[in-house]
């Protein structure tokens, strides 16, 4: 089911932003490329997320792997701060210096070291990672680009994710995951919970 939900949320979530971005407005491409390629990059990085955040369920606690992949925003301030001239208030650094123990915190417990919490630690800071540059990279491009390409390029990324990991799947040829009514409902509602507030956090 994780391996399923990942490929299905990658899909869904490139296809909402294609549609959003051929029904907004586009401005022209600028002359440098690199605005496009950090759009197309940051939507291959929030499909990888995805896959990381999915996995790292199957293996781990939603404590451990929920509050690792939610705490992305730091880096995204963080390197905000030191490349876009982005600044921060005191409370506001109390918040990421308390955010950073608590992941750490989550990363170095002694005394349950099992190889799966070890694997879910390390998915969970995957998926930290990816969604952490993710926004960043959003927030880098978005003004040269405008929303409706943004959109766009970020569907590129999201779609070659899906496809590349549903090859990957084929190839792996591994066991289906078994269907169920419980399982098709919740993951229903995931995908469009998941949609829904991905394209409303990158307009914001």
């Amino acid at each position: 089911v994780p391996r399923t939900m990942g490929l299905g949320t990658t899909l869904i979530e490139g296809l909402a932003f294609g549609r959003i971005g051929l029904l907004v407005l586009r401005q022209p491409l600028p002359a440098n490329p690199g605005f496009a390629m950090a759009a197309v990059a940051a939507g291959a990085l929030g499909g990888i997320g995805y896959l990381f955040f999915y996995e790292g369920m199957r293996v781990g606690t939603v404590g451990i792997v929920g509050t690792i992949s939610a705490a992305c925003p730091m880096l995204t301030v963080v390197l905000s701060v030191a490349f876009l001239g982005e600044s921060l208030g005191g409370l506001q650094v109390l918040g990421i210096a308390m955010t950073v123990a608590c992941v750490l915190i989550l990363t170095v417990e002694r005394g349950r070291g099992t190889v799966s919490r070890r694997l879910a630690v390390v998915l969970s800071l995957g998926s930290f990672l990816a969604w952490g540059l993710w926004a960043f990279l959003v927030k880098a491009s978005v003004d040269a680009l405008g929303e409706g390409s943004l959109d766009l390029l970020l569907a590129a990324g999201y779609l070659g994710v899906t496809a590349a990991y549903a090859a990957l799947r084929r190839k792996a040829n591994g066991p289906a995951d078994p269907p169920t009514r419980r399982t098709g409902l919740l993951g229903g509602f995931g995908f469009l919970a998941g949609r829904g507030s991905a394209v409303a956090l990158t307009i914001a």
